[in-house]
């Protein structure tokens, strides 16, 4: 299973990283949206884990772009 994390706390982030490794997920993690958008136009997730604040760009951006 392939998860895409968009997280602006980076600590927040790794311990999401984390835990969803342990279950054996293929993690990556981001911090703005434009990171997130370019993510998701180069590669295909199963799952997005979403901050709905980011202090940098938009997650509704994101969500809007992923549906």
């Amino acid at each position: 299973m392939r998860v895409l994390i968009v997280q602006s706390n980076k600590d927040l982030g790794a311990v999401w990283r984390r835990h969803l490794e342990r279950l054996s997920a293929e993690v990556c993690v981001v911090a703005t949206g434009s990171a997130a958008l370019a993510e998701l136009q180069d590669n295909h997730f199963e799952v997005i884990v979403l901050d709905l604040v980011l202090e940098e760009g938009s997650a509704l951006t994101v969500a809007d772009f992923a549906q």
